[in-house]
């Protein structure tokens, strides 16, 4: 089973390159993919059933998983058979979810199984959050000295992270204007609070296995610590299972260092391929030996990946050549931190409130 935790890139080359990572364990493993809904799209589950994976994964809204939630939605807030997770109690019905694979002529399709959650009192606490964040922006309308209608407007829709469509501008001159909660438009979005779909391509766990895969990450994550603390309690053997854990172990971490840098690389816009970093990189400490440099130059990718990367601490033996970069790259910084003087401040706040 591999667990797709939520912050890792949401895309289907994530599932691609764990799939031909873990052939080192053997061709003949099954996997299990367990995502939150940052994975769910079609194209992603149609990839997965084509190469003959399983997975278990909750859902977004769109088209299909609207009509579930509108056929079960009377049956979930009524009386009937309930699941427990974290403290909550989930009624449950059975919904499915139709997989079209284009990449075939003609298109295939398949029916994935799967669950419709819903807990009321996850809905009312979900309910009250947004209630009492929204009720922090009407407050914080009111501190505002705003010169008119347009201003106050203006300030709803870009300075309240996406809050102030749920409140509604009232009055026609600065001293008359206020805001309410827009309710209507609020029961809309909240409407779908508490309830949850989750997919599982074995038909045969029930309702509570599946929401447990989905949502408990506690039992994953004591599972590694197990494995890894295992691996760095003893000196590992030649014996097949522990030769296994030793694998799994250098790809999950070779595959961290790999995500590592290639975030770094976008990060600071360094215009060349991880294959050319690293060997940029190892060229460099190719001409190393005792401390002591034995080349007079440094090519330029190197240098400005060292510089980006701000790796110049860890290459201390070409600080000379890299100082001039380093420089520029601080003084670059520094400006950028300068605050910009004489503008002026957009919305006023009212006299006494800073």
């Amino acid at each position: 089973m591999y667990r797709a935790y939520p912050g890792s890139i949401n895309d289907i080359s994530t599932f691609m390159e764990t799939s031909e990572e873990m052939k080192v364990i053997g061709s003949d493993v099954s996997r299990e993919y367990v995502s939150d809904s940052g994975y769910f799209s079609n194209f992603n589950m149609a990839y997965m059933l084509r190469s003959g994976d399983g997975f278990t994964i909750e859902v977004n809204w769109d088209r299909q998983t609207e009509r579930a939630l509108v056929e079960n939605e009377e049956k979930l807030r009524a009386n009937g058979v309930f699941v427990m997770h974290s403290g909550l109690s989930y009624r449950y019905e059975r919904c499915s979810y139709t997989v079209t694979d284009t990449t075939t002529s003609p298109a295939s399709k398949k029916v994935v199984m799967g669950y419709i959650y819903y807990s009321e009192l996850e809905h009312s606490r979900k309910k009250n959050e947004l209630l009492a964040i929204i009720e922090q922006w009407r407050k914080a309308f009111g501190k505002y000295d705003f010169t008119g209608v347009k201003q106050a407007q203006e300030w709803l829709n870009t300075s309240t992270d996406g809050w102030g469509k749920y409140l509604i501008l009232k009055g026609n001159s600065s001293d008359e204007l206020c805001v309410d909660i827009n309710f209507s438009l609020l029961e809309q979005f909240v409407r779908k609070l508490g309830f949850h779909i989750v997919l599982c391509t074995d038909a045969k766990r029930s309702a509570a296995d599946v929401l447990d895969t989905v949502h408990s990450r506690d039992p994953v994550e004591k599972l590694w610590h197990a494995v890894k603390s295992e691996l760095d309690a003893r000196t590992l053997r030649t014996k097949l299972d522990d030769t296994t854990l030793g694998q799994v172990f250098i790809v999950w971490g070779a595959a961290v260092l790999h995500r590592m840098l290639l975030n770094a690389i976008e990060e600071h816009s360094l215009d060349m391929s991880l294959n050319e970093l690293l060997l940029a990189l190892n060229k460099a400490k190719l001409t190393i030996v005792d401390g002591k440099t034995i080349a007079k130059t440094v090519t330029k990718k190197f240098k400005e990946a060292v510089v980006k990367l701000e790796l110049e601490n860890i290459f201390m033996e070409f600080s000379e050549a890299l100082q001039p970069l380093v420089k520029l790259r601080e003084d670059a910084k520094a400006r950028l931190a300068k605050p910009k003087r004489g503008r002026p401040q957009k919305f006023k706040l009212k006299d006494g409130l800073s």
